[in-house]
Order: structure tokens, then sequence, then C-alpha cells
């Protein structure tokens, strides 16, 4: 069952899986807030959605990504031939989880979408160290992850991230580091400076309507090329299926257990 459930996102061309979908991202490009020059990294760039509407409007700016599933590269590899990026954003596999393969003081900003929160036990702390070393000084992290709310009892937690490792090859999100005090703690142990937090659940979605660059409108067809061909396979609308019931049983249904944030931290090393 390992990645099982990564595996049908990638072959769906999944885009903007973590909370409140294409709105969180859109907070998260905001406080990203890309300038000309800029080395930005994303560590964990899935189906390549995000770092394609980036590009779009940001052509200035030089952008990187990284990512262990070779599935998951290879239809963001398809997904920028599709627009017409090609390989004006430069992207890598990781061979190791929490080895990034570029030198020291390599890039301005890093930003992540459920990727941190989803490692087990330490491995979040030890991605976080790489992403300290890869960091300029004064470089900037932002993550955006759903975390578990303060009212989610530990034993809930590890029953919860149990049942979901069973079934999809993943937890749900980090049992050690569960609430955002402690992500606060752990930053704050690596010598980031939390500059702010954001709840999504807080935000209104005030967007105005955004021009859609015609890298984005590609982008945008690729992932509905993706969501037709999953519909159309007996196979893959059985695994949704599947996957959903799954979901149903094993969180409970009309209770809050976690929140979506965006945390923005400046490396102080």
């Amino acid at each position: 069952m390992e990645n099982e459930i990564l595996n049908y996102f990638g072959n769906s061309h999944a885009q903007y899986i973590h909370a409140r979908g294409e709105f969180g991202t859109k907070v998260l490009i905001k406080v990203l807030n890309c300038q000309p020059k800029e080395e930005i990294l994303e560590i964990g760039f899935g189906t390549g959605a995000t770092l394609a509407q980036l590009f779009s409007s940001n052509k200035n700016t030089k952008f990187f990504g990284l990512e262990l599933s070779e599935l998951m590269y290879k239809k963001a590899k398809a997904r920028f031939r599709f627009c017409l990026i090609g390989e004006s954003v430069k992207l890598s596999l990781m061979n190791h989880k929490d080895q990034i393969p570029f030198r020291a003081n390599s890039f301005d900003k890093i930003f992540l979408e459920s990727v941190l929160a989803i490692q087990e036990d330490n491995d979040s702390k030890d991605l976080l160290l790489e992403i300290q070393r890869v960091l300029r000084p004064n470089g900037i992290l932002i993550m955006n992850e759903t975390i578990w709310l303060d009212s989610t009892n530990l034993h809930e937690i590890h029953q919860i991230n149990e049942l979901c490792k069973r079934s999809f090859g993943i937890i749900q999100s980090n049992s050690r580091y569960p609430y955002l005090k402690d992500w606060k703690e752990i930053l704050a142990d690596l010598n980031f400076e939390c500059e702010s937090v954001i709840k999504l659940d807080d935000v209104k979605d005030d967007f105005k309507s955004e021009f859609r660059f015609p890298y984005q409108m590609l982008s945008i067809a690729f992932t509905a090329i993706g969501k037709i061909r999953s519909a159309l396979k007996r196979s893959m609308r059985k695994e949704k299926k599947i996957y959903l019931q799954k979901m149903k049983q094993i969180l409970p249904a009309n209770k809050p257990l976690m929140e979506g944030i965006i945390i923005k931290a400046n490396n102080k090393k």
C-alpha cells in the first residue's frame, strides 16, 4: 500500500492537495512575494501546479523544484512540456527524503505545501535542518501545512495516523510535532525566527479575479485532462471510491480535528 494514494493523485494530475486547496496556495503565493532575480525552491512539488502558476507571473524569478516521488516528477515534467515551460523551471529528484542535493546558501526562499507535516517522527526536523543549510542567511521558509488542532488528543492522533498509514501508505499529520506550538518550538530550536502565522480558516476568500497567463491556462487544461482520464478509467474510479470511503471511516464526521496553517520564518543562522 506504500504511497498508493500519492500514486493516484499523480496519475490524476491532482493539484492543491492541502487545506483550502487553491485558495491556500493563493495565500501562500501572496506571502511568498516573489521578487526579480530571487532563487526560490519548492520541496515536494507534486505534479507541478504551484510552480507552473508561479512561473507564469514571475518571469524574472528563478524557480527550482525537488520531489521524492518519481511518478510525481514525471507528471510535473509532462505538465511543463504541455505548458511550454520546458526546462525554464529546474526540477530534480531527491534520492533521500532528508538530503537536499544543493550546496549551502543556495536559495533566497524555500516553500513547501503538505510536505513537512506528513513526515513521520523526527523526519520533519531532519528535513528542516537541510532546509536551513541550503537557505541563505535571512532566507525565508514558508510552509503550508495541515496540522492537528489543540483539541485533538494524542491518542486520537496516533490512532488516525496508524489507520492512514495502513490504508494509504502515509500518515495524516506528524504526531511528534502535532500542534502549532510544537512547530513554533522546533523552528526556534533551529534558529528560525517565526515572522507570521496564518490560519487559513480565519482568512476570507476576497482575492480579486486574476488574469490567467497562457502558461497557467495550459496548466489548468493539463489538470483537467488528468481528471477526465481518471473519471473514464474504471480502476481509478474504484480507487477514488475506496479512498473516500476509508477516509469517512477514519475521520469522525462533523468533528474538527485539524487546521491549515501558513508559517513564514526567517533563517537566522
